[in-house]
């Protein structure tokens, strides 16, 4: 009877009569007010019931264009480990990943030596895929690559300009 369906109005009285016989006890509804009432006893108001409406909000539907272009992930510094906010970035980029194969693709800034961006950059991107699959992205589907400092989106001499170049971006392939 309670397996999960709303029961009908004949199931929640039948289930009432079980659970009001058991106890030795008669039930009634009178204004949207069930009563129980001993069967020699005088009624004993048990509880009431206002009409409720249930709203649900609608899922959103995330923006998955901006997400996946502008996905704020986040490592520790000259890491590939990933920060808390990070993982949240993936996570997020997760929902708009469909069944399409994609490109991870790491980035840093100008920071430190050629070899050591190109290594670190491959680096991010293989953690990026790694979590993805933790969240369930068949890892065939992903493929990646490190660029290092070599496709800037923005001027190295600045700390903004740096911190705007540190970016995985996602391709569909």
């Amino acid at each position: 009877m309670l397996s999960g369906a709303s029961p009908d109005k004949e199931g929640v009285a039948k289930l009432l009569d079980e659970i009001s016989s058991s106890q030795g006890l008669d039930w009634k509804i009178d204004n949207q007010v069930l009563f129980f009432e001993t069967v020699v006893g005088s009624p004993a108001k048990v509880m009431e019931t206002e009409p409720q409406i249930v709203v649900t909000p609608a899922k959103m539907e995330p923006d998955c264009k901006k997400i996946l272009t502008s996905a704020q992930v986040e490592f520790e510094l000259g890491s590939p480990k990933l920060t808390s906010l990070g993982k949240e970035s993936i996570a997020e980029a997760f929902e708009c990943l469909d069944s399409i194969n994609y490109l991870i693709t790491g980035h840093t800034d100008n920071v430190g030596s050629d070899i050591n961006n190109l290594r670190l950059s491959y680096e991010r991107a293989k953690s990026v895929k790694n979590y993805l699959v933790i969240l369930g992205v068949d890892a065939s589907r992903l493929s990646i690559e490190g660029l290092g400092e070599s496709q800037p989106v923005a001027d190295n001499e600045t700390a903004l300009g740096r911190a705007q170049n540190r970016r995985i971006e996602f391709t569909q392939k």
